[in-house]
Formats: C-alpha cells, structure tokens, sequence
C-alpha cells in the first residue's frame, strides 16, 4: 500500500465531529454502560467503513460477547470482519495475558508494530481503544506515564485511538492528568459531541467559553478564569459580539451555563 497516497484525516464516527487526523490519541469520560456504548460502537462502524483495521480491547462494564453482540446490532458484516482479521475485540484479561509482563515502552511498541502489519495487509490504518475500568490507586501513575509515550509515539503514525474513562473513577486531578496525557478529549452533549483540545479542559472551577459557527460547529475556544456564572456569562457575551462567531457556549465541567448569539452574525 502506498500510504503516500493515502488521506491523513479520518471519520471519527461519533455526530457532531468530523474528520480526525490519524496519531490522533483521544480520551472520553463515561457514567455507565450505555454512554460506553453510544462512543465505541460508532467510533469502529466508521473504521470499519474506512478499511481500517480495528482493536478493541474491552472491560468492565462492556465484555467482549456484549460488545460484539453491540456492534453486530449496528455493523451487519461484523462476524465477516472478525474472520477475516478486520476486526479484534479482546477483554483486557485475556489480552494482558498474551503481553506477559510487558512495560509501558514495549505496549507502545506493540501498537506499532500492528499498524506496521495492518497496513502492509492493504488496510487504511490502525484504530484501538482500551476501556480503562480496570486501574487501581497502585498502577494509576505507570499508567499515566505509558499514555503520554502513546500520544508521543503514535504523532505521525496512521493509528486513531480512544480510551475509554470511567469517570467515577477520576477524582478531579485524575481528569486533568487524563486530559494532559492525550490530544484532545471527545465530549458528549445531548446527542452531539465535541472535540475539546486538551488545553481547553478546566482546572478546578474555570469556564470553557466555546465559540461555534452558523452550522454549530466548535471554531475555538477560551477559558474563563475566576467568576461566578454571572459574570462568565457577560464576559462571553462581550466576546462574541467582538468576534466572527455565531454564538458563545460557557460550560463549566459537564455544565452548559448559557449560550448567546452573535447579534452582528445573520442566523
């Protein structure tokens, strides 16, 4: 395959965001099984859909045969790509039975080394994610370290990956580590998503103040530091009524503040 040819963007499968650069290495905050479920299943029906070679590492509270049965409901050529080696979907025991005792480095290496085969078998590329349900207080920091080599290692390599968070899991610094250690984060609001840049997740009680366009698509974004949500809200109002931007969405953490249009901007 002349991977020259080959576009460097992809369809990243969750509404609301478009294409994504391959090396992307993404995170996500979930409640429960049904939030893990509305991100995976589509984010691998679009990789599937673009011949890319799909891994999916599960745990709790998504097995394997529940995640198969999942995407089976939403791909119908599932089994095919199961057979034919498209696709893997592993629980994590098993699968961190077949490493050993492997270190960070050697994981990373790992994926490399997939991508490597995945594409010298003629697929596009190489998409994982791992559900990361089965940290411990004891393997939380290594763990950190080993996803910052991924965001490191993956830069320029034709491979997407997103891991999965349980966010009862994440005390508040632990989201900001999450966050630090990968690009971007994808989060859901309503039935749409977004992708937010790892330097526009808040420290303690900031504001995200979003700027979107007429199609309501995130343009940029920049944080509110230091207000109640009064004055959040004046000051985003002040922003985009200076800008070229549609409308301002403050959210504070999972909470949308407000949202204001730009008057000076036709609907």
């Amino acid at each position: 395959m002349n991977v020259a040819t080959l576009s460097h963007m992809t369809s990243c499968g969750l509404p609301g965001i478009d294409g994504v650069p391959f090396g992307t290495h993404a995170c996500h905050f979930y409640k429960n099984r049904d939030e893990l479920i509305a991100a995976l299943v589509p984010y691998f029906v679009a990789g599937l859909s673009a011949n890319e070679r799909c891994l999916w590492i599960t745990a709790a509270p998504l097995p394997a045969r529940e995640a198969l049965d999942e995407l089976r409901a939403a791909w119908p050529d599932a089994d095919r790509a199961i057979d034919s080696g498209k696709l893997r979907i592993r629980d994590f025991d098993e699968w961190y039975a077949s490493i050993g005792q492997s270190k960070g480095h050697d994981v990373v290496q790992l994926w490399l080394g997939e991508e490597e085969r995945a594409l010298e078998e003629g697929f596009s590329g190489l998409r994982v994610t791992g559900n990361i349900s089965f940290l411990t207080p004891a393997t939380w920091s290594p763990f950190m370290a080993y996803e910052k080599s991924v965001s490191a290692q993956f830069k320029n390599r034709r491979i997407v990956a997103l891991c999965s968070y349980l966010v009862t899991q994440c005390e508040e610094t632990h989201v900001s580590e999450v966050m630090h250690v990968h690009n971007c984060a994808f989060e859901r609001t309503d039935e749409s998503w977004r992708m937010v840049p790892r330097t526009g997740f808040p420290l303690n009680k900031d504001y995200r103040c979003y700027f979107t366009d007429r199609n309501d698509r995130i343009q940029t974004f920049e944080i509110i530091e230091g207000v109640d949500d009064m004055e959040a809200g004046v000051k985003a109002q002040d922003l985009v009524a200076s800008s070229r931007y549609a409308a301002a969405e403050v959210w504070q953490g999972a909470r949308l503040v407000g949202r204001w249009g730009n008057p000076q901007v036709a609907g």
